[in-house]
């Protein structure tokens, strides 16, 4: 795992795989500069942390809908995604349950034979993409 932060869409290799993008964690980092006047200026940073590096949220979901496309995967995210509103009724929000279909996405769990909801998930919401 590498320790640096990707901040543009453009440092990231376009063969990068789900392997390289795959979410571990979440980062966060504070960020705090002086403006006119002597006025402090907050902002906060959100990132996944990857094999490649930390790379800012928005940046890590636009990579990984790139590779999404890319790898013509877009009816299995779809399905995630589906899987994803229907049983995690602790995202509140589309957005959290967008980034969280991501991370799952990124971390091939429908791949997983262990993954307790892979039967569920490919008789309910596979069959109905294919």
């Amino acid at each position: 795992m590498k320790h640096i932060t990707i901040d543009n869409l453009e440092h990231i290799p376009e063969s990068a795989t789900f392997q390289d993008l795959r979410y571990l964690h979440g980062t966060g980092q504070s960020k705090t500069s002086i403006g006119a006047y002597g006025r402090k200026h907050s902002d906060y940073r959100f990132g996944a942390q990857t094999e490649i590096g930390d790379i800012e949220i928005s940046v890590w979901e636009a990579a990984m809908h790139r590779l999404i496309r890319n790898s013509g995967e877009e009816a299995l995210y779809q399905a995630l995604l589906a899987w994803v509103e229907a049983d995690t009724p602790w995202l509140h929000t589309k957005r959290e349950r967008e980034l969280y279909a991501l991370e799952l996405h990124s971390a091939r769990i429908f791949e997983l034979p262990e993954w307790v909801a892979k039967q569920e998930f490919e008789e309910n919401h596979m069959s109905k993409r294919d």
